[in-house]
């Protein structure tokens, strides 16, 4: 049975660790952060015309907040909007992306919705990205954070267990926060090595730059970032080996550029190679130079051989 380490915070780790476990995995909780909620006014909703969620938990905050539930919602994803249906709201759209896609969805929906103010419930780390995207379209945006995520410092004792012992197969990561605080407590001198055997499943790009730091057996990316692409990379679907492969190959590119570092002379010194990468200007030049000398040095070879020929004779 493999086991699986989730590290989102509670509740969605375990509703989350209970669909693993009908799936036939053995999951390990491990949540980085823990949610606050923040203290916020609600009074003012008449004047919007939707409400804007980036998070399930902000769903579940203003719920808890607040019984009004006449407004539409425009959703960043798949999750978000089922939370979303499940608290009562009966309009509900999804982007089935990230906080680009939900402009995108603000924007495709102004006319239909008749929006001028939309009001977006995050988390307090959420940037203030969508507003500056949708006003050029006559729709304001305005952020009100209502919980805040504080991160943890030490690991659940399970999780760690079963991470110094080679337990865990794969770990998956939602946020590049998360991602980052598990590379801080993994960097710790007892856990050193551990995540060599791991693989790390992340929901974008960005989660899995945060891994650079730790050796990984490997680093897979979700085609699009929902629940059911990292699940279809859990479960070994061919369309996710693809892309995860693809995004390895990426990485190792990225490394050996990162790694590769040029004196004056063109060389490359690196862990991998030294010689000459003719790829830069420099290296050409020095490249033809040795090229040019290893030529004059064998017909200086071959004259002094002709010479010492014919003395002989």
């Amino acid at each position: 049975m493999r086991s699986v380490l989730i590290t989102r915070p509670q509740p969605f780790a375990d509703e989350f660790a209970g669909d693993l476990r009908r799936d036939g995995f053995l999951p390990i909780l491990a949540p980085m952060t823990r949610y606050i909620d923040m203290e916020v006014s609600l009074e003012e909703l008449n004047t919007y015309q939707a409400l804007a969620f980036t998070s399930a938990h902000a769903v579940r905050v203003f719920c808890r907040r607040a019984s009004d539930r006449h407004l539409p919602v425009l959703a960043v994803g798949d999750m978000t909007a089922e939370t979303a249906r499940r608290s009562g709201f009966s309009e509900v759209y999804s982007a089935k992306g990230d906080s680009n896609d939900l402009a995108a969805l603000i924007e495709s929906k102004t006319e239909a919705l008749n929006l001028r103010n939309v009001l977006h419930l995050c988390s307090e780390d959420t940037p203030d990205d969508i507003n500056a995207a949708t006003k050029k379209h006559g729709v304001t945006v305005k952020r009100l954070p209502i919980y805040k995520a504080e991160f943890l410092d030490s690991l659940p004792l399970e999780a760690a267990q079963a991470l110094q012992k080679g337990a865990v197969d794969s770990v998956l990561l939602f946020s590049s926060r998360t991602a980052a605080n598990l590379v801080r407590l993994l960097k710790r001198r007892e856990m050193k090595g551990v995540t060599k055997k791991i693989e790390a499943i992340c929901i974008s790009a960005q989660v899995a730059s945060e891994l650079s730091a730790l050796p990984w057996r490997a680093i897979h990316v979700a085609r699009h970032p929902g629940m059911a692409a990292m699940l279809e990379i859990l479960k070994g679907a061919p369309n996710a080996k693809a892309n995860s492969f693809s995004q390895e190959r990426r990485q190792r590119v990225e490394r050996r550029q990162q790694s590769s570092l040029l004196d004056n002379r063109g060389f490359v010194q690196n862990a991998d190679y030294e010689g000459i990468d003719r790829r830069t200007g420099a290296g050409r030049r020095v490249y033809e130079k040795m090229q040019q000398d290893r030529v004059m040095r064998e017909r200086l070879k071959f004259i002094n051989r002709s010479i010492i020929t014919g003395a002989f004779l």
